[in-house]
C-alpha cells in the first residue's frame, strides 16, 4: 500500500490545483488592498471637504472595518459593516446632526460602491483564471496517468477512460488505446464486486486492499494490491476516479521464501550446538536488534538467547573495543557490495575469558532500506591460536636459520658471541644484548662481547652476580629465566644494591637467560631495554634459543681449536713412537698419516695426498668393496670399527694390514673425525692361513680331514637336493694296518699312510679323498647313477692300495675295505654316513679287502645304537652315570683345577666310552638332560673343594645351542653355591659354525654371569681367528692330536708354536691336553704353554682318588705314565 499512496501523492502534487489555491489567496489579498485604498481615498476626501477640524473625523475610523470586511467576506460583509458603523455612530438616527449623518451615509455608500465595483471586477477575473486552471489540471492529470510507470487508469464519472498507463494496458492485455472508451464495455466480465468499489469511489470514498487474489481469464492467479480514489474538478466536484493496481505476487513469494529461510535458519541453529546462528538488523536508534539467535550463544558467549533478543547490545559489547571498528568497516563494505562477510573477532565472555569467533554473514537489503544480516559464528580460538603459534614458530625457525648460518663459519669464540648478540638485538629491536660467561666461582659474570644501539651504557667487563640480589642468583643457578617488564615494579628493586644497579645502567626492562651444563651455570644471555617493555613468549623463546646455540657454537669453536692442538701433538707422538696412525676429517676428507703409515701403504707422500680416496686406491681390488662398506656403516652409525685388508701390490708382495678406529665427537655429540692405528699383520695372516690349512687337512698325509670332508659332503648333498640327483658316500679302512704298525713301528706306519694317500689320490681322479681317522679314509661320488660309479671307484681304490709298497727295503702289502651308502636312498646325511660305516664294518669284518654296498641287513649297528639310546635314557634314573676328574696343573706343577669327564657303567656292557654314547645322546635329544646332570654334579662336587680350585665341564654343541642355557647355568650355580669364577665351560670350535650370532650372545651372557669359557680341541676342527676376534675366550685348549706328535713331528711343533704365539698375542692362556710324556711336557713349557693335562699328570678317576689334592691345594705328585682308560 505504501507504493500506491506515494504514487497518489505524486499525482496530486503534480496537478495545477495548487495554482487555484494560490489564486484564492491572491483574491483575498486584493480585497484587503482594495479596502485599504478606499480608506485612504475617503480620508483624502474628508480632509478636502470638511477640513481637518471637522467633528465628523472620528467616524471615519470605521472605514478600515469596511475595507477589512470586504476583503474577508466580500460585498455582503462590507455592507453589514457600513450599516453597523452608522448605527454605532448615531444610535438614535440623524437627530440634530442630521447633516453630519447624511454626509456620513453618503460617504459610506460611495465607499461601499467603490469596494463593490472592485470586487465584482476581481470576481470575474478570478473565475476566468480558475476555469483555465481547472482545464489545465485535468489535462495534466490525464497526462500523468498516461505516462505513469505504475499500473494506473483515470476515468470520468461515466467510467469512460480519460487516460491509462502503459503498464495498465500491458497488465490487462489491451495494447490498443483506451481513451474515450467505457470501462465496462472494454471489460464486460468485470465482477460486480469491482463495480461496487467503483461506485463507492465515485461517491467520494477512497478504497484500498493490501492483498487480493485475482483469477485471470486464462486461469492464472495473481495477488494484487489496489486503491481507488476520486479525483475532483476545480469547483470541488468529483470528476471521476483513479484506479491504482500493484502486482504483489512476487513480493508474497519473496516473503514466503524469507519465512522458509528463517525456518531453515532456526533449524540450523538448533542443530549446531557449537555455533551460533543469528538474524540481525538495527533498531530505530541504530543499535543492534537480533531477530533470532540460536541457543548456542549460551555455550559460546555465556548469555541466554532471551537476553540477547531483549538487548542485543549485551552480545555486541563483548567484542573487544579495539576490533569493533574493523568489523564495522567490513560490514559496511559488504553492505555496499552485497558480498558475504567473513571476519574473525575476539569476544570477552562475562567470566572474563576471551575467545575468537569466526563470523560469516550475508546481507539481505530490504525495500525500506534496512539490512538484515543472516549469519553464523563459530569458536575458532584453537585455530587462531594455533595459527599464531605457527606464525611465531615460522619466525623462530627463520631466526634460528639466520643465526645458524651466521655462526657456522665462525671459529673465534669472541666473534661468535658478538655476532649472536647483534642478530638477537636487531630481531628484538632492544637496546642492548650481552653474552656473559660464568667463572669457576659461580659468582662473577664476564661479559667479553655485547651489541648495543648506543642508548645504554656498556656492560663489558666482569660483574658480581650479588649486585642483582640473592633471589636472582638462586633462580639463575637452577636455570630459571628471568623476565622483567618494568624494573620499577620488580620486587627486588627494594634492595639497595639491585636498585642501584638498575639506576646505574639505566635498565627499564630486561630478560636474563641462564644456561646450565653439567649441573653448573655456564653463561647468561642478557637483553636490556632502557624503557619498560612487555616481553612476549616469542621474545623469550628467541632469547633461550640464542643462549643455547651461542654456547654450543662457542664450545664447538674451542673444541675445534683443542682438536687442532691435539692433532698436532698426535702427529709429534706418532713420529716419536714410529707407529702407523691416522686421523681423518669427515667434513673435508683431509687426513693426517704418520710417516710409518705411508710406508705401510707403500705410498710416497711427495706424490700423493693423505685422504680417504688415496687410501681406498691403495687397497687390494678384491678387498676394496668390503673395506669401504665397513667404513661407511661405521660412519653412518657413529661407532668404532675394525677391519683387515691387503695392500694393492703384486702377488706375494702385498701386505695384510689391520686397522682399529673410533670416532671423535664435538660438544653437540656429532662425529666430526675418526682416528685410528694400523698394524702390519702379514706374518700373523700367514700363520692363520697355515693353521687354517692344518685345521682342515691331515698333517701326516696332507689330505682333507673329517671337518673338510663333512663340508664337502654337505655341499654335495645340497646340490643333489637342487638337481634331484644322488650322492654315494664311501667309507674306507686299511686292512692289516695295525699289524704293520705293531711290527714295523710308527715311523713305517706313518710312511705307509702317506703312500696310501698318494695311491688313493692317483686312483680317485676328481673324487675327493679325506683321511678321517688313523687308517680311515672317505670319499664321495655325485651325479647320476652314483651307485655304479661308486662301485667302479671303489674297485680302483682297492686295486691301488693292494699293490705292494717298499719301505726301508721291506715289501709291505695291505688291503682296503670299502663301505658304500647312498643319499637319499639310505637316509639323510648322518644316516648315510652311519650306513656307509655299517657297510664298511661288514666289509672289514666279514669279507676283508672288499666293497660292500649298504642294504637293510646291515642296520644291526643301527639297532645297536637304538638299544644304547634306550639304555642311556634309563641310565640317568638308575644312577649308572658318574663323573671322573682329571687334574690340570700350571707351569709350577700345581693343581689349579679338574676337568669333569662323564663315564657310563652299563650293567651288561660294562664301561661305555663317551665317544660312543655322547653322539647318540646328541642325535636323539638326550644331551640336554645328560649335560644338565653333569653340570649340576660337577658344580656340587666343586663347591666342596677349597678355593680357588676350579672345575671344567664340557658342553656339547647341541647343548650349547639350546635355548635357556645361560639361565640353567645360573640356576645351577645358585643351587649348588659354587662361585661362577670357579666354573669353566669348554666348547669345541664346531659350536661356533652354526648360528654364530646366538652362540656369541650366549657366550657374552655367560661371561656376564662370571663363568669362564674355554675353546676345546683348538686346531682340530673349525679353527678361525674370526671366532677368537669376535669373542675373547678365557682359555685355549690345544688338541691332543697335536700334542701326540711332540716333540719329534715337525708339523706338530709348528702348529703348537703357532697356537701358543696366537694365544700370547691375544693375551689368552693356553692348556695342552693329552700330555703323556715328559718330553711333551718339556716342549710345551719351552714353547710357552703354561698349563697341562693328561695321563702324565693324572688319569681320570673318581674324586676320591684325589682326596688329598682337594683337601689342601698342593703340588701334583711326580709325573708318571698311567694307563689310559
Amino acid at each position: 500500500m505504501v507504493s500506491i499512496s506515494k504514487a497518489w501523492r505524486r499525482v496530486r502534487a503534480a496537478l495545477p490545483l495548487a495554482k487555484l489555491a494560490a489564486l484564492q489567496g491572491w483574491r483575498r489579498s486584493a480585497r484587503m488592498a482594495g479596502g485599504a485604498c478606499v480608506f485612504l481615498l475617503g480620508l483624502a476626501l474628508r480632509f478636502a471637504v470638511f477640513g481637518v477640524e471637522d467633528p465628523s473625523f472620528p467616524y471615519l475610523t470605521y472605514l478600515p472595518g469596511v475595507a477589512v470586511a470586504a476583503a474577508l467576506f466580500g460585498r455582503a460583509g462590507a455592507l453589514v459593516v457600513v450599516a453597523l458603523s452608522l448605527i454605532a455612530a448615531h444610535p438614535g438616527g440623524p437627530g440634530a446632526d442630521a447633516l453630519d449623518w447624511l454626509r456620513l451615509v453618503g460617504f459610506s455608500l460611495s465607499s461601499l460602491m467603490i469596494v463593490v465595483c472592485a470586487d465584482l471586477a476581481l470576481d470575474a477575473q478570478t473565475r476566468l483564471h480558475a476555469a483555465g486552471l481547472a482545464r489545465q489540471n485535468e489535462a495534466q492529470l490525464s497526462h500523468f496517468v498516461a505516462e505513469a510507470p505504475a499500473i494506473v487508469a483515470m476515468f470520468d464519472r461515466d467510467m469512460r477512460y480519460l487516460a491509462s498507463s502503459r503498464r495498465w494496458r500491458e497488465a490487462l492485455r489491451r495494447p490498443d488505446a483506451l481513451a474515450g472508451r467505457l470501462h465496462y464495455e472494454v471489460f464486460s466480465d468485470i465482477p460486480d464486486h469491482w463495480k461496487m468499489v467503483n461506485c463507492r469511489a465515485l461517491a467520494g470514498e477512497t478504497l484500498r486492499e493490501d492483498c487480493e487474489l485475482f483469477l485471470r481469464a486464462d486461469g492464472s492467479r495473481q495477488w494484487l494490491r489496489w486503491e481507488v480514489q476520486p479525483w475532483r474538478r476545480a469547483d470541488g466536484e468529483i470528476g471521476g476516479i483513479v484506479i491504482f493496481i500493484e502486482d504483489v505476487s512476487e513480493t508474497l513469494r519473496e516473503q514466503e521464501a524469507t519465512r522458509r529461510s528463517e525456518a531453515a535458519l532456526r533449524a540450523l541453529g538448533d542443530n549446531l550446538p557449537d555455533s551460533v546462528v543469528y538474524r540481525l538488523t538495527a533498531d530505530p536508534e541504530g543499535g543492534p536488534r537480533f531477530l533470532y539467535i540460536s541457543a548456542g550463544v549460551a555455550q559460546l558467549n555465556g548469555l541466554s538467547a532471551e537476553e540477547v533478543l531483549a538487548d542485543g547490545e549485551k552480545l555486541v559489547s563483548q567484542i573487544l573495543p579495539e576490533h569493533a571498528p574493523a568489523l564495522q568497516a567490513a560490514k559496511n563494505a559488504c553492505a555496499r557490495t552485497g558480498a558475504d562477510l567473513s571476519f574473525d573477532v575476539p569476544m570477552r565472555r562475562p567470566d572474563g575469558v576471551v575467545r575468537w569467533m569466526r563470523m560469516r554473514a550475508r546481507p539481505d537489503p530490504r525495500p525500506d532500506g534496512a539490512i538484515i544480516w543472516n549469519g553464523v559464528y563459530t569458536d575458532v580460538s584453537e585455530e587462531i591460536w594455533l595459527d599464531a603459534l605457527q606464525r611465531e614458530d615460522a619466525r623462530k625457525q627463520a631466526f634460528v636459520l639466520e643465526l645458524a648460518d651466521a655462526l657456522k663459519p665462525l671459529g673465534d669464540p669472541l666473534e661468535i658471541m658478538a655476532t649472536a648478540s647483534e642478530i638477537l638485538g636487531r630481531a628484538l629491536a632492544c637496546n642492548q644484548v650481552a653474552y656473559a660467561e660464568i667463572d669457576e666461582t659461580q659468582d662473577v659474570a664476564i661479559n667479553r662481547r655485547e651489541w648495543t644501539d648506543g642508548a645504554m651504557p656498556s656492560t663489558l667487563g666482569a660483574h658480581r652476580l650479588a649486585h642483582f640480589g640473592p633471589e636472582l642468583i638462586d633462580r639463575l643457578k637452577v636455570g630459571q629465566i628471568n623476565v622483567v617488564d618494568d624494573t620499577a615494579a620488580d620486587p627486588r628493586a627494594g634492595e639497595a644494591s639491585v636498585a642501584a644497579t638498575y639506576a646505574a645502567r639505566e635498565i627499564g626492562a630486561f630478560v636474563g637467560a641462564p644456561l646450565i651444563k653439567g649441573g653448573r651455570l655456564v653463561s647468561i644471555l642478557t637483553i636490556l631495554n632502557r624503557e619498560t617493555r612487555h616481553w612476549t613468549a616469542l621474545d623469550v623463546a628467541l632469547v633461550e634459543e640464542t643462549a643455547e646455540r651461542t654456547w654450543m657454537a662457542v664450545e664447538r669453536a674451542r673444541a675445534a681449536q683443542a682438536l687442532r692442538d691435539s692433532e698436532e701433538r698426535l702427529r709429534l707422538a706418532l713420529r716419536a713412537a714410529n707407529a702407523g696412525a691416522w686421523s681423518w676429517s669427515l667434513e673435508s676428507d683431509d687426513a693426517i698419516w704418520s710417516e710409518e703409515l705411508w710406508s705401510l701403504y707403500g705410498l710416497d707422500p711427495r706424490h700423493a695426498k693423505a685422504s680417504y680416496a688415496t687410501w681406498l686406491a691403495s687397497v687390494h681390488p678384491d678387498d676394496r668393496d668390503a673395506t669401504a662398506k665397513v667404513i661407511a656403516e661405521a660412519v653412518a652409525a657413529g661407532r668404532d670399527f675394525e677391519m683387515e685388508w691387503r695392500t694393492n701390490a703384486p702377488p706375494g708382495a702385498e701386505r695384510w694390514l689391520l686397522s682399529r678406529a673410533g670416532p671423535l665427537r664435538d660438544p653437540d655429540g656429532e662425529v666430526r673425525r675418526y682416528i685410528g692405528v694400523v698394524l702390519d699383520i702379514t706374518d700373523r695372516k700367514k700363520s692363520e692361513q697355515k693353521i687354517g690349512y692344518l685345521a682342515h687337512h691331515d698333517t701326516l698325509t696332507g689330505l682333507p680331514n673329517r671337518a673338510a670332508f663333512n663340508q664337502r659332503l654337505a655341499d654335495a648333498i645340497a646340490t643333489a637336493d637342487d638337481d634331484g640327483t644322488s650322492v654315494a658316500v664311501l667309507c674306507m679302512d686299511l686292512d692289516r694296518f695295525k699289524e704293520v704298525n705293531d711290527v714295523f713301528g710308527h715311523a713305517v706306519g706313518d710312511e705307509l699312510l702317506r703312500r696310501v694317500a698318494n695311491a688313493l689320490l692317483g686312483a680317485a681322479g676328481s673324487a675327493p679323498i679325506a683321511r678321517v681317522g688313523g687308517d680311515e679314509f672317505m670319499t664321495l661320488v655325485t651325479g647320476k647313477a652314483p651307485a655304479a660309479r661308486a662301485a667302479e671307484l671303489a674297485e680302483r681304490l682297492c686295486d691301488a692300495v693292494s699293490k705292494p709298497v717298499e719301505i726301508d727295503g721291506r715289501q709291505i702289502r695291505i688291503g682296503l675295505s670299502v663301505g658304500v651308502a647312498l643319499y637319499p636312498d639310505h637316509g639323510d646325511r648322518e644316516t648315510a654316513l652311519a650306513n656307509a660305516d655299517a657297510a664298511l664294518y661288514r666289509a672289514k669284518s666279514e669279507l676283508r679287502s672288499h666293497v660292500c654296498l649298504f642294504d637293510s641287513g646291515l642296520d644291526s649297528r643301527l639297532r645297536e645304537r637304538n638299544a644304547l639310546f634306550q639304555d642311556l635314557g634309563d641310565a640317568l634314573e638308575r644312577d649308572e652315570l658318574s663323573l671322573h676328574y682329571q687334574p690340570q696343573v700350571n707351569a709350577a706343577g700345581e693343581i689349579f683345577g679338574f676337568e669333569a669327564l662323564l663315564r657310563w657303567l652299563h650293567p651288561q656292557r660294562g664301561f661305555i666310552s663317551p665317544d660312543v654314547f655322547i653322539p647318540i645322546a646328541e642325535e636323539r635329544g638326550l644331551i640336554g638332560a645328560v649335560g644338565e646332570w653333569v653340570l649340576r654334579e660337577a658344580c656340587r662336587e666343586a663347591a666342596s673343594w677349597p678355593n680357588p680350585l676350579s672345575v671344567a665341564v664340557n658342553l656339547s654343541p647341541v647343548q650349547f645351542r639350546k635355548e635357556g642355557l645361560v639361565g640353567a647355568v645360573h640356576a645351577i650355580l645358585l643351587e649348588t653355591g659354587l662361585s661362577a669364577r670357579r666354573l669353566e665351560l669348554e666348547i669345541t670350535e664346531g659350536v661356533l659354525v652354526d648360528d654364530f650370532a646366538r652362540v656369541t650372545a650366549n657366550l657374552r651372557q655367560l661371561k656376564a654371569v662370571g663363568v669362564r669359557v674355554a675353546i676345546d680341541d683348538f686346531g682340530a676342527g673349525y679353527s678361525s681367528l674370526a671366532y677368537l676376534q669376535s669373542f675373547p675366550f678365557d682359555k685355549i685348549k690345544i688338541d691332543r692330536s697335536f700334542v701326540a706328535g711332540l716333540p719329534e713331528n715337525g708339523n706338530s711343533q709348528a702348529i703348537v708354536r703357532a697356537i701358543v704365539g696366537l694365544g700370547r698375542g691375544l693375551g689368552v692362556p693356553l692348556i695342552a691336553e693329552g700330555v703323556e710324556t715328559s718330553a711333551q711336557l718339556d716342549f710345551l713349557r719351552a714353547a710357552g704353554c703354561g698349563e697341562a693335562q693328561g695321563f702324565l699328570i693324572g688319569a681320570p678317576e673318581p674324586i676320591s682318588a684325589y682326596a688329598s689334592a682337594v683337601g689342601v691345594a698342593r703340588a701334583a705328585p711326580t709325573f708318571s705314565r698311567q694307563r689310559r682308560i
